[in-house]
């Protein structure tokens, strides 16, 4: 996969991840017990996947990651209808974070694009 469709895959995660986070009125219904809070890891995970493969530096990212899931439960607690903040989506959303982050280190995956490919 080049470069250009990584990027591309990226910026469509990151739209998606900002339009659950911020939009006035959004949830997971499900009988399933944590349904939401896998919601909310798999939203942050993959953020992070897909901008590492796209080649942005790994720890900014992971910050800018964990920046975002204090400033999204604030946002929702404070200025958006129908929703509220929850200290728990916040742990889920750096848990998501920091278990791809994990992943990627123990994988030795650097987010250096060389030729096209992720080295």
């Amino acid at each position: 996969m080049n470069v250009r469709t990584r990027r591309t895959i990226f910026v469509v995660t990151v739209l998606v991840h900002l339009v659950a986070l911020y939009s006035p009125k959004a949830g997971v219904a499900s009988p399933v017990l944590g349904t939401d809070k896998i919601v909310h890891m798999a939203l942050f995970g993959v953020v992070l996947y897909t901008g590492v493969r796209a080649g942005l530096a790994i720890k900014p990212l992971v910050i800018a990651l964990l920046a975002n899931a204090v400033i999204s439960e604030l946002a929702q607690y404070l200025w958006l209808a129908r929703r509220s903040g929850d200290v728990w989506d916040a742990v889920a959303d750096a848990l998501g974070v920091l278990l791809v982050w994990a992943l990627l280190r123990w994988r030795g995956v650097r987010s250096v694009v060389v030729g096209g490919d992720l080295r």
